[in-house]
């Protein structure tokens, strides 16, 4: 599930309420869930307004994030889903 939330000193807490919405996301898609569910659309635009907060405060905290799991700085919540 990646790393902690501790762990994540630099990131601020919107970043780990981003983290844990990705992870929610990765459960969700797991268990079979897609975008024609409600759950999904509600993930996506959770994850989306948090990128868009992480992205406005600090965007070397973006950069960093996206490194973390190798995605790319322009990618947002339906990317996830793919």
């Amino acid at each position: 599930m990646g790393q902690s939330c501790k762990s994540m000193c630099k990131i601020c807490k919107t970043s780990c309420k981003l983290l844990k919405t990705r992870n929610s996301i990765k459960v969700f898609t797991e268990k079979g869930g897609t975008l024609r569910y409600r759950r999904g659309q509600e993930l996506v635009d959770r994850y989306n307004e948090l990128r868009a907060k992480v992205r406005s405060m600090d965007l070397s905290s973006w950069k960093a994030y996206c490194e973390q799991f190798g995605a790319d700085t322009s990618h947002d919540g339906y990317d996830l889903f793919a």
